[in-house]
């Protein structure tokens, strides 16, 4: 008979590793993450497993070698940050004061904390005033699952959890020289997600390119020189320059 094994894990012993971000025109973009567990033949109980916090679709993919999902469990997932609040232990500071308590309860602007002196009922704080909670941002603002799987061996797996994020978009731009134009990748971050030594999936229309290692900052923009054929180019801005000086900006299109 094939056991069956029951790990609730308090912190994950599996480690997210080589994820990939797939980022395409429509907006449809996509985040698969790996994460290894040693599994026994049989049903594996598996989690809490943190996803990115920009996740906003509730319906998840799994890949599993030689096994199969058999159901998964998501906690905490809300596309309203302030509602992920619930539960945490948190600071509220400004106006010369610090409000520390744990979140009871959130309605619209207002926020129930049960601090050493008692219920507290505040607002949320515009800035310069801040939140600040103990533990980082991924955990306090994450939606975690836990994960029923089915192995048909025992060994070290790769599970692959496959789900839509937002926040990443791609534009082409070009800078033409003579009769030449080279073109470029633009992203943009517009998230708070640190995206680190991930596989970048660029999805056009007519390419994908795909580059390993990829570092992109919270909040940021990289540029970087696209490998592509002319034929492959896509509608964007050209930027002529003369002199160390733009002489023009005009709209790149297909013919």
């Amino acid at each position: 008979m094939k056991n069956k094994i029951l790990t609730f894990l308090l912190l994950i012993v599996g480690f997210t590793y080589a994820d990939t971000l797939v980022v395409k025109t429509d907006g449809k973009d996509t985040y698969v993450q790996e994460e290894k567990f040693m599994l026994a033949d049989g049903e594996n109980v598996l989690g809490p497993i943190n996803l990115l916090p920009i996740i906003y679709g509730d319906f998840l993919k799994f890949e599993i070698q030689d096994g199969h999902l058999i159901s998964y469990v998501l906690n905490n997932f809300s596309t309203n940050w302030k509602e992920n609040l619930k539960g945490k232990n948190i600071s509220i500071e400004g106006n010369g004061r610090v409000i520390s308590g744990k979140v009871m309860d959130v309605q619209g602007e207002n926020i129930l904390l049960n601090t050493a002196k008692g219920l507290v009922i505040t607002t949320f704080p515009t800035f310069p005033s801040k939140i600040s909670l103990k533990g980082s941002y991924k955990k306090s603002f994450s939606p975690s699952i836990d994960v029923n799987i089915y192995s048909k061996d025992v060994g070290e797996k790769t599970i692959k959890i496959i789900y839509p994020v937002r926040g990443i978009t791609y534009k082409m731009k070009y800078v033409a020289e003579k009769d030449k134009l080279t073109p470029y990748f633009v992203l943009e971050n517009k998230t708070s997600v640190n995206f680190e030594k991930i596989t970048l999936k660029i999805k056009g229309k007519l390419f994908t390119k795909v580059i390993k290692d990829f570092y992109l900052p919270a909040y940021s923009k990289k540029v970087i020189k696209a490998d592509i054929k002319k034929e492959q180019f896509e509608e964007g801005l050209i930027y002529r320059y003369k002199n160390q000086n733009v002489e023009s900006i005009r709209v790149y299109r297909r013919k």
